[in-house]
């Protein structure tokens, strides 16, 4: 490995502090839009190490185990746990994420009619159109 920072590491540390924070980045800014560009900086910084240094161990978890490419963490937990683990810890893996998205759409959705009620004359009561579409 090399001392030197390189622009793949950039390029990875971006990847991952976006699917870190995922669709936070697209309503966080309108939400502490109010708050100022100050604590935006502030809220950046507090959150890229708190998501870089777990993503980085996630792929060094991934990529240090003697599992074939596009195996990803289903692979790398069987491997080193066994069958039954992997699929409870791929279960569970799973289940987090889901659980994030459907906290994500919900919070995309209420920002979203918020900002389109607060800049345009329209009803909140589109929430269902804008869930849907």
């Amino acid at each position: 490995m090399s001392n030197i920072w390189s622009k793949e590491e950039t390029l990875w540390s971006f990847a991952l502090y976006g699917t870190a924070v995922g669709a936070g980045t697209l309503f966080l800014p309108i939400q502490l839009g109010s708050a100022g560009a100050v604590v935006l900086f502030i809220t950046a910084l507090v959150a890229w190490p708190l998501t870089y240094w777990p993503h980085k161990a996630l792929c060094q978890f991934i990529l240090s185990s003697k599992t074939s490419a596009g195996e990803g963490i289903t692979g790398a937990v069987t491997h080193y746990y066994g069958k039954k683990i992997g699929n409870l810890i791929t279960t569970l893996y799973f289940i987090a994420f889901f659980v994030v998205v459907l906290i994500y759409a919900v919070a995309i959705t209420n920002s979203l009619t918020e900002q389109l009620a607060k800049h345009m004359v329209i009803d909140l009561r589109i929430r269902m159109l804008v869930s849907l579409g």
